[in-house]
């Protein structure tokens, strides 16, 4: 997804946006050999393997989620492709942070209401 969406970013974002490939063939070979190297960690079900990997995961989401929300503000605004530097961009990206926070506690919100609990559905065990 985010190599997907970083391209999209930056050519919304930037007034002169840098062209070429946003993932080259060796970047993309050390993408696909770090994550199977995470794989293989995540399969020995250690501790010490897991709950970084759980960090990440949900830092990379929120992250995602911020961009997307960034993009969608800075478009609200109509501030497509007037950026130069990346101190500009801290008011599109706390908007698009604090949107995100509501979106996820809004499904939160939606889940507690639904089943009544934090904890998922009530009587499916794992």
């Amino acid at each position: 997804m985010a190599s997907i969406l970083y391209p999209m970013y930056n050519q919304s974002v930037w007034r002169s946006p840098r062209e070429g490939r946003a993932l080259e063939w060796p970047k993309l070979g050390i993408l696909v050999g770090v994550l199977l190297l995470i794989d293989l960690g995540m399969l020995t079900e250690s501790p010490l393997v897991l709950y970084p990997v759980a960090v990440l995961s949900a830092a990379g989401v929120l992250s995602l989620l911020a961009m997307v929300f960034s993009i969608v503000w800075v478009m609200i605004m109509r501030q497509d492709n007037a950026f130069e530097h990346a101190r500009e961009l801290w008011l599109p990206l706390v908007a698009g942070l604090t949107m995100a926070f509501v979106l996820i506690l809004g499904i939160d919100f939606l889940r507690l209401t639904l089943t009544h609990t934090w904890g998922g559905f009530p009587g499916l065990k794992g």
